[in-house]
């Protein structure tokens, strides 16, 4: 299993690909306790221990919403890789996407990449603005990568063309396999499995 609530450093890495129309491109991913703007969050993630998260830029305490947001980009970080064991991989991380458009139907996404390989990226998900909250995602890794043994994440945050402000966060990531107790196997009587499956225990194996 793997998780990382972001209090120390296990190997993320931030990249910026410049913007064609805005080749001063501001946002990059910083890990850090964040300083909260209109935007931004205050507080990392509620879901884990300690006060990290990964932000896009930081405008210090106080500062402008505006004045360290994502222009430009897309801003990318990328996890290191993580050996998968287990049947039933899951993927579970909180994320924070926060957008004021000044152009209308051109609106900001927080794109979730994932890849078996490092190389080759496949899309999970597009997180579109969700006001100023975390929310919870994740995805189950053999719908994408069937028998993968390692898995690569990426986070990506871009406004290009640079038309509005945008904040991304992310945190709390966790990769593990499922363990099912009492659920119905292929020998239960149909009329026992309802039964079995409402008083199942699903959790994160550690």
């Amino acid at each position: 299993s793997f998780e990382d609530s972001f209090n120390t450093s296990l190997g993320w890495t931030t990249a910026v690909v410049n913007c064609p129309s805005f080749p001063t491109p501001t946002g990059q991913w910083v890990r850090m306790n964040p300083n909260g703007t209109l935007l931004q969050p205050e507080n990392d993630s509620p879901d884990d221990i300690g006060a990290q998260c990964y932000v896009t830029g930081d405008a210090g305490p106080g500062g402008n919403f505006a004045a360290a947001d994502v222009d430009g980009g897309p801003m990318r970080l990328t996890s290191p890789a993580i050996s998968l064991l287990g049947d039933d991989v899951r993927v579970r991380y909180s994320v924070w996407q926060y957008t004021i458009l000044y152009n209308p139907g051109q609106e900001d996404f927080l794109l979730v990449e994932a890849s078996d390989n490092g190389f080759t990226w496949t899309p999970i998900e597009t997180v579109s603005s969700k006001g100023p909250k975390w929310i919870e995602s994740g995805f189950r890794v053999g719908d994408f990568f069937p028998g993968a043994d390692l898995l690569v994440i990426r986070f990506t945050s871009s406004d290009c063309p640079n038309d509005g402000v945008t904040e991304s966060a992310v945190d709390n990531i966790r990769v593990a396999a499922l363990s099912c107790d009492e659920c119905p196997s292929a020998s239960t009587p149909l009329a026992e499995a309802p039964v079995l499956l409402k008083n199942r225990y699903i959790s994160f194996v550690p």
